[in-house]
Formats: structure tokens, sequence, C-alpha cells
């Protein structure tokens, strides 16, 4: 009897020690729908937030889309946190994340202005600082060398505190963008034709219908 006692006690210790042990690594807050921040104490700290969209068909895009351009990834700045410093806040709040900059030298504009200097900043969020990481679902990973052909949109997001119009979000996430590999273009959803995708982009922006709902907001 007594050693199915002591084994009993050894048994809820190492329970309660793998416990005390997990709780001391992994901290998580839920902060609200779409984000889940966990703090772990051997690495940085990061958040994960998750982002809910409509499905969005080419013709959404077309219509909901400021500007639509082809062209080339020529470089991605380092992640930074949009405040003055560029630093990880005491208190991290709603309208704080780490941010980057894709830029993009446009080689062909389907819709809109073209741009003075030939080249758009692209503005995605998430990335790791030195100190803090945030996974954002949601985020572009187009790396240097890359064509695409991207839908944008001047960035009304909380996180831009500043309100510069130097910058374009995408419009309906990742739906917006469409890599080119040869003759084809593809994005989340669907594959075709460069020339097909052109041809539908022109009919269109010839027959355009207002679009609800369509955001660059999660």
């Amino acid at each position: 009897m007594k050693r199915i006692v002591g084994a009993v006690i050894v048994i809820c210790l190492l329970i309660t020690g793998a416990n005390l042990l997990y709780a001391k690594r992994m901290r998580s807050v839920a902060t609200d729908d779409s984000k889940v921040v966990a703090r772990n104490d051997n690495k940085v700290d990061s958040m994960m937030r998750y982002s809910s969209y409509p499905h969005y068909t080419l013709e959404n895009l077309v219509n909901g889309a400021e500007i639509i351009v082809k062209g080339t990834v020529v470089s991605v700045s380092s992640p930074r946190w949009n405040n003055t410093d560029n630093h990880t806040p005491e208190t991290i709040t709603g309208s704080d994340t780490i941010y980057k900059d894709t830029i993009f030298r446009v080689d062909k504009v389907y819709k809109g202005a073209a741009p003075k200097e030939g080249t758009v900043a692209i503005r995605s969020f998430g990335g790791e600082t030195e100190d803090y990481a945030i996974i954002d679902d949601a985020e572009l990973k187009l790396s240097e060398g890359a064509e695409a052909i991207v839908f944008l949109a001047l960035d009304d997001y909380i996180y831009n505190k500043e309100k510069a119009q130097d910058h374009y979000v995408l419009t309906g996430a990742l739906q917006s963008v469409y890599e080119i590999s040869g003759d084809e273009v593809s994005n989340v959803h669907e594959r075709m034709k460069l020339i097909n995708f052109e041809q539908k982009v022109k009919h269109y922006l010839s027959n355009p219908k207002p679009v609800e709902g369509l955001s660059n907001k999660p």
C-alpha cells in the first residue's frame, strides 16, 4: 500500500512539474478574434495573427483595386515596428505591428496612374525583429527577383499611424498577388495563361461593377 501511495505522489509531482515547466516556457494570451499572443522565454516573444477574408474573384479584385501593376521585386526591407523609433513598444496595443516594404519595379500598368519613380512600395505586416516576431498568415513573401501582378490600394489600416501615402497595401490580402511563371500566372485560388489573364482584366476594366465589402483589412 505504501508503494502505491508513494507512486501516486511521485506521479502527481511529475505532472505538476511538467505543467509548471510548460507554463514557464510558453504563456498564451488571447487578445481578440484575430490574434493569439504566445510568449516564449527561451527565444523572442511572438504573436500569431490569423485573418479571415471572403473569396474574391478576379473581377472583384479588378473592380476593387486602386492600381493594378505588373513588375518585379527589386528589394525587401528589414522588418521594423510601426512607431517613430522602430523599437518594440513597452506595451503592445492593437495599432502596433511589425511591417516590411516590398519595393516593386513597375513594368506595366493595367489600372491607375504609373508611379513617377517607376516603383511602388507594397507594405505587408508580420516579420521578426531582434526581440519580437509577428507571424501573420497574410504576410507577403515575394523574394527579390520575383515577377507578379498585384492589386493594390492606399493604406488605411490602423497600423498606418502617420497616415502616410508613400506606399500601398494588397487589396484582398494574398488573393491580390498573381505570381508569374513563364507564360502562366497564379494566386492562392487559380492558375491560368498570362494572355488569358490580361484579356479578362481588360474585359473587367471595360465593364466595371461596384464591389461591396472588398477591403484590404482583415
